[in-house]
């Protein structure tokens, strides 16, 4: 039975492009279910669309396409088929929208009348970029059709594809004599001609070099004239060709101009090629001769002004830009790449290419593009992150556990050994330095299993500053400020440790002293904010702001406070995990955070977190004495050291103890008659059987059995979006046996 509640299927959907909807199949289409992508689809919300509250949907479809769209659906439901069809809708404001559709008629409602499913997307970029190709070969045949010389292209291997008005007029053919425009060709050429003609055309489509060639052409008078052709192929990214242009001027009575008529038809070439990039040409010293309107919109700049124009003149800050023109020019090759160009604040990817005239120039605005490769990266560098940390952090804190766990029985029976009990002290605090890198790598890495709870984060502030006092210098004065009660949903230790990491980032940029400044209350991040900072979602939130007025952050440093073991710290002052783990742990909690900075007078990071109502939860005492029990416990952990060690815990706590090597061995003692009260069981074990899979059979054969589980990773096992599932109790590696005696009584429900 599908149990996911309407706010729980708007959540699944809310950040999927489109709109998702389930509807009856009646004249309305009446909307049952909606995703919250039909806002920015339809302009309506969905509850305006649900029931038809304000409008039905099958009144947004236009009235031209309803007819088609209706025929399609009942063709499927009847068919028993799914359907898809495109077609227009009209937006709220009066818009038309294309989209395309896809459905299925799934199952029939409580009045008897088929249910539909199914996705609707907008598509009207697609559209209008179809519309755009079919426009621009539109818009170039009429352009050719005006000329006064004969324009022509062919395709990739070679053969004539479309020729101008041009030729039908000069030679009185006839669109309508059946012949290919190559036939027609053959026809006009002069017979002593055609063999030249033809080795010249093969080579040029053998080695995709530009094509120049006179000839003589047969009028409509019967009389040959001379004619100069040239053409120049297009090609990929790859160089392979695409497309040949060509055009073929009448120089019967101007050859001895062929050197200007040559230089014409290269400009012509130059000008019908630049229908899709920026394109610009630029003469031997640097004025620019031809800007296309492309360029123009890109450049922000009427053509009328720059024509004529040195370049450097009328754009300064473009060195990157000149340095690869002059070497296209001075060595002669075509020069590919991509820069940014400062006053405008955009990128261009760039494609120069020399010519006897100067430079040939093709550019296109990559901005967007390059901004989403960056935000590609930084998500897979923060996966790759997250692989590495996961893949170590089980082993290596099945190795803490062990360390830690012993160095501290070592240092309680040592207790009067002068000389032995300082070294297992100094082992136990170095194990547990190892155990919170591994925690704040697992922070940064989003990969920490949270237990949030409605946290008052005011008062959270207000109950550390005593901590806060004792852990910074005395010459920095503490100031809080509170605008209320402020309640989010968060992790309140976690919480505790991101403002601990904070404020002392904050103390070590004051080193003579200052002011920090800790600031809660509530801020709306609006949709204006929102657009700027893509992963924020609009909505009320709870602001946790700590400034300093230290030695401020260096702005070419900026991008990478972020960034794991980044530190500006001298060596063995500073982990570089403070920031990372901080913004970690609030990405994770569905907030935000947020850093400004300036040399010399300081730097405030805010921290958002999503605001909620409710009384705030109780938090766990910590530091409590050791309590143990008589209960049985089956212990299964796949590490020798590990499970001997934590069986010895329990032991020493007075439960009894079975143990287990991996989750099919634990599951047999589970089959067996042995009395249970506990799981306490490994996540990730090999055989298998991981820690889930054997919690939810032992539950299936005992349903009154409760479960601990042991984990320093768990990735998505028992947790649901970084957040504990409900009901799940879970004692992190390593652990002290305070910590695993206080959890196994919870998990027993002591607590």
């Amino acid at each position: 039975m599908d149990r996911t509640s309407p706010l729980d299927q708007q959540l699944l959907l809310k950040h999927v492009p489109g709109m998702a909807y389930r509807c009856r199949n009646d004249e309305a289409w009446t909307m049952l279910f909606v995703s919250a992508g039909c806002k920015p689809l339809t302009g309506y919300t969905p509850d305006e669309l649900l029931n038809n509250a304000r409008v039905s949907y099958a009144s947004l479809i236009h009235p031209d396409d309803r007819a088609m769209v209706d025929k399609e659906v009942r063709d499927a439901v009847r068919g028993r088929r799914a359907f898809q069809c495109s077609y227009r809708l009209i937006a709220r404001d009066g818009t038309a929208k294309w989209v395309w559709e896809q459905g299925e008629s799934v199952r029939s409602d409580e009045k008897g009348g088929a249910v539909l499913q199914g996705y609707v997307t907008d598509i009207t970029a697609e559209k209008t970029k179809d519309q755009a190709l079919v426009e621009s070969r539109e818009s170039f045949n009429q352009l050719a059709d005006s000329m006064p010389l004969i324009v022509w292209s062919a395709d990739a291997q070679g053969n004539t594809d479309f020729t101008s008005r041009a030729f039908f007029d000069y030679t009185g053919s006839d669109f309508t004599d059946g012949l290919s425009p190559s036939e027609r060709w053959r026809a006009a050429i002069h017979p002593a001609d055609m063999s030249m003609v033809s080795a010249a055309w093969r080579v040029a489509n053998q080695t995709a070099t530009h094509y120049t060639q006179e000839y003589r052409l047969l009028n409509k008078d019967g009389v040959y004239r001379w004619h100069l052709s040239q053409a120049r192929p297009i090609r990929d990214r790859r160089g392979n060709v695409l497309k040949w242009y060509g055009a073929t001027i009448d120089v019967h009575d101007q050859r001895l101009l062929l050197q200007d008529a040559r230089r014409l038809a290269n400009r012509l070439i130059n000008t019908l090629e630049s229908i899709t990039d920026a394109f610009i040409t630029l003469d031997q010293h640097w004025r620019l001769t031809y800007i296309n309107a492309k360029a123009e919109e890109l450049l922000g700049v009427k053509r009328e002004s720059l024509l004529g124009r040195v370049i450097w003149a009328e754009f300064p800050g473009a060195e990157v830009f000149e340095a690869h023109y002059r070497k296209a020019v001075d060595e002669q090759i075509t020069q590919e790449f991509t820069a940014e160009y400062p006053p405008l604040f955009k990128h261009f990817e760039v494609r120069a290419y020399p010519s006897g005239e100067g430079l040939a120039i093709y550019f296109r605005d990559v901005t967007s593009q390059l901004v989403m490769d960056d935000r590609l990266r930084q998500s897979q560098h923060l996966e790759a992150v997250g692989q590495l940390t996961g893949g170590v952090a089980h082993d290596f804190n099945n190795l803490l556990t062990v360390i830690l766990g012993n160095a501290e029985l070592l240092e309680e029976d040592l207790v009067g050994h002068e000389a032995l009990q300082p070294l297992a002290a100094m082992i136990r605090e170095a194990a547990g330095r190892g155990a919170d890198l591994t925690r704040r790598l697992l922070a940064f890495a989003r990969r920490q299993a949270l237990e949030p709870q409605i946290t008052d984060v005011a008062a959270l502030v207000t109950n550390m500053e005593g901590l806060l006092r004792r852990t910074l210098q005395e010459n920095i004065d503490i100031r809080l400020t509170h605008d209320g009660s402020v309640r989010a949903l968060v992790d309140p230790a976690q919480l505790e440790a991101a403002l601990l990491n904070l404020c002392v980032n904050a103390r070590d940029a004051m080193p003579d002293g200052g002011t920090l400044t800790i600031e809660t209350g509530t801020r709306c991040l609006d949709e204006e904010y929102a657009a700027a900072h893509t992963e924020v979602v609009p909505g009320m939130y709870v602001m946790l702001s700590v400034s300093d007025t230290g030695t401020g952050i260096a702005p070419n440093i900026l991008p990478r406070v972020f960034d794991p073991f980044f530190t500006t710290k001298p060596q063995g002052k500073g982990s570089g995990l403070g920031l990372s783990m901080a913004y970690g742990f609030v990405k994770q909690s569905f907030g935000h955070i947020s850093l400004y900075s300036e040399l010399g007078q300081g730097t405030t990071i805010n921290i958002y977190l999503p605001q909620c109502a409710g009384e705030p939860g109780a938090s766990v005492e910590r530091g409590a004495l050791l309590v143990g029990g008589s209960e049985s416990i089956l212990l299964v952990e796949d590490d020798e050291m590990v499970r001997d060690y934590t069986a010895r815990l329990l032991q020493d706590l007075g439960y009894d103890v079975v143990v287990a090597c991996d989750g099919r061995q634990g599951l047999e003692i589970v089959r067996s008659d042995r009395p249970l009260d506990l799981l306490v069981t490994d996540m990730i074990m090999p055989g298998g059987l991981n820690g889930r899979q054997l919690a939810e059979a032992a539950q299936r054969l005992r349903p009154q059995l409760k479960v601990l589980f042991m984990s320093g990773y768990t990735e998505n096992a028992i947790v649901h979006q970084g957040r504990l599932n409900p009901g799940v109790h879970l004692v992190n590696k390593p652990y002290q046996r305070s910590e695993l005696a206080s959890k196994v009584r919870i998990a027993l429900g002591d607590v």
